[in-house]
């Protein structure tokens, strides 16, 4: 069975904690892989370019059509949050380029953040954000392989200007993790579940058949509306995608002026 959802954890001490937590048992040693329950674990090593190199892997042990979830969960620095705060990101920036990436809000947390990606763990805390080394890797690898709304990032505090890097023991993760029990369940129940309800919005939307039928598209015109009608369900606005195709001005749009219009209005509700 294919799994349902995909854990890419950097180091096998943060994954100890999560396959005894999510009953899971080893299947590989090299690269350490676990499964159990519609769940798959891979301990990917620190740094983007492995964590990249973790999610094309899997991606590359499943059947081409499966629709699989992808969640990045570790510890990462930040330079107010206490410890222990669990943080999902919102915005994930690569620190050497500068490019910024941002995962789909779908997903209920207190706490959601920045978080940056950098290339040698941060000590100095620069900026009030989380930082890691590994989500920007995962996050631009796993979006090839799904789509951007089953895609997070959930980081937990280990450290800040408080308390640095360097007082980070074994003992330490294992107890942030155990006190983060509740709060990773619920993120993996609920990114399963929001994969559920993306597989059922995968056929072709009402709204989808109307536009087909009163718009000359093209074909890659087809396949970004069928998208975004796909995600106004994903985001549970379809209501107010209905009310803007029930507009007679439908008829006398271009194919390109409705894929604008759509992206628009996607980007208002948001």
């Amino acid at each position: 069975m294919e799994p349902e959802l995909n854990l890419v954890i950097a180091h096998k001490l943060e994954a100890k904690p999560l396959v005894a937590l999510l009953d899971m048992r080893q299947i590989t040693k090299q690269p350490p892989i676990y499964r159990g329950g519609g769940l798959r674990l891979i301990v990917s090593g620190q740094g983007r370019h492995w964590a990249q190199e973790a999610v094309n892997f899997l991606a590359q042990q499943s059947h081409i059509s499966s629709v699989q979830a992808w969640l990045n969960i570790g510890i990462a620095g930040h330079q107010t949050l206490e410890l222990g705060q669990p943080l999902l990101a919102n915005k994930i920036v690569n620190r050497s380029s500068g490019e910024a990436v941002y995962p789909a809000p779908l997903l209920a947390m207190k706490q959601v953040g920045e978080l940056h990606t950098v290339d040698e763990p941060e000590s100095g805390y620069p900026q009030n954000v989380a930082y890691d080394m590994e989500a920007f890797g995962f996050f631009k690898a796993a979006c090839k392989h799904t789509s951007l709304e089953l895609v997070q990032s959930l980081k937990i505090i280990s450290d800040n200007l408080a308390h640095g890097a360097d007082k980070i023991t074994p003992d330490k993760v294992l107890e942030l993790f155990h006190d983060n029990t509740d709060v990773i369940k619920t993120v993996v129940a609920d990114l399963r579940s929001l994969r559920g309800r993306f597989i059922e919005t995968r056929l072709d939307t009402p709204e989808f058949a109307r536009i087909s039928a009163l718009v000359h598209l093209t074909a890659t015109q087809r396949v970004q509306v069928r998208r975004l009608c796909q995600r106004y369900h994903a985001f549970g606005i379809q209501e107010q995608l209905a009310e803007l195709l029930g507009s007679k001005a439908l008829q006398a749009v271009s194919g390109r002026e409705l894929v604008r219009s759509l992206r628009q209005l996607l980007l208002e509700l948001e």
